[in-house]
């Protein structure tokens, strides 16, 4: 086993994008191979918005920790500032907002019949999968 080493949170980061990709393309070629083309598409869509929503995830967390860092977050005197400083922050509402967009692209999905749901639902995975393949990635370097 290799000793500890500090770990590079940006590299994990695209490395779990560049792997979101993969995966994505990877489904969706077994879907059109199992499913027609219809069940690519499907695949392709939800792994579409699987990485958009990391996209929006990995926004939001780099504006949160800088946040935290310049205003003073950490230097608030009282439970009830800090709650007074983190309202003033954006970022919540296109939180929701992402979300109620995915829910909607589902709802369309599932009501038009144009694409299987199923697919559409696992290439929605495309990105958890990625952060387990991450995992294991770092952790078979780590017992190098």
């Amino acid at each position: 086993m290799s000793g500890t080493t500090a770990f590079d949170y940006e590299r994990a980061e695209q490395r779990v994008a560049n792997l979101t990709m993969a995966v994505g393309v990877a489904g969706v070629a077994v879907f059109a191979l199992r499913q027609q083309w219809t069940g690519g598409l499907g695949f392709g869509l939800g792994a579409l918005l699987s990485y958009w929503n990391l996209a929006g995830v990995r926004k939001l967390a780099s504006k949160l920790s800088q946040n935290v860092r310049q205003s003073g977050l950490e230097g608030a005197s009282s439970e009830g500032e800090r709650d007074q400083q983190a309202a003033r922050r954006p970022g919540a509402g296109r939180f929701v907002l992402r979300f109620l967009l995915l829910a909607g692209a589902l709802y369309a999905i599932f009501i038009s019949h144009l694409v299987p749901l199923m697919a559409a639902v696992a290439g929605l995975f495309s990105a958890p999968a990625a952060v387990l393949i991450e995992m294991l990635i770092e952790l078979a370097q780590y017992l190098r």
